[in-house]
């Protein structure tokens, strides 16, 4: 990943590029994380990250092929203390109760929508990072402790907090390669 990147730089690569990296690689599995980065925009627009991900979401599928699968990661569960980001056209976000200075981006809910049903509609796999971590809010309790998941802006993760994001999303693609129970 890029520090800041967002769904809209990955427009910037060239299709021959894009295709001939993909013959090269030959991907069992192409992860889609973006989203977070959207969310902190302070001029976040629902229609144009829709719009965003659709595109993107059919240019990767017809440059992977049909056969390649793909996954959407929703953005994780994410906090602000910026009052700026607080508020959006989907309206103002609500505390956090562990710390009301703290507040999910009033873009992040809305960019998790976005991902959830554009995935299905595209037939992606997805992935509810945010629920996975536990939900709304859940990153000030990932902040605390002795050796807290997330830094304390919130935000990103420390490295044992990747390693149990890693553990969570693993045993979920575990369990969904296992064979069903008759």
């Amino acid at each position: 990943g890029t520090v800041g990147a967002q769904l809209i730089h990955t427009a910037r690569a060239d299709d021959r590029v894009v295709a001939r990296e993909l013959a090269e690689y030959r991907p069992d599995l192409i992860v889609i994380a973006f989203g977070t980065n959207e969310a902190f925009r302070p001029s976040f627009s629902a229609a144009g990250f829709d719009a965003d991900l659709s595109a993107q979401l059919r240019r990767w599928r017809r440059l992977a092929g049909a056969d390649v699968p793909m996954l959407v990661l929703g953005a994780p569960d994410s906090a602000t203390r910026l009052p700026a980001l607080q508020r959006g056209e989907a309206g103002d976000s609500a505390a956090c109760a562990g710390d009301p200075a703290w507040r999910p981006t009033a873009a992040l809910a809305v960019v998790q929508d976005i991902q959830r049903r554009r995935a299905h509609q595209y037939g992606v796999a997805y992935w509810d990072w945010g629920e996975r971590m536990g939900g709304r809010c859940t990153t000030i309790e990932w902040t605390r402790g002795a050796a807290p998941a997330m830094r304390g802006d919130h935000v990103h993760f420390t490295k044992s907090g990747g390693a149990a994001i890693a553990a969570l999303i693993q045993q979920d693609i575990d369990a969904a390669l296992r064979p069903a129970r008759p």
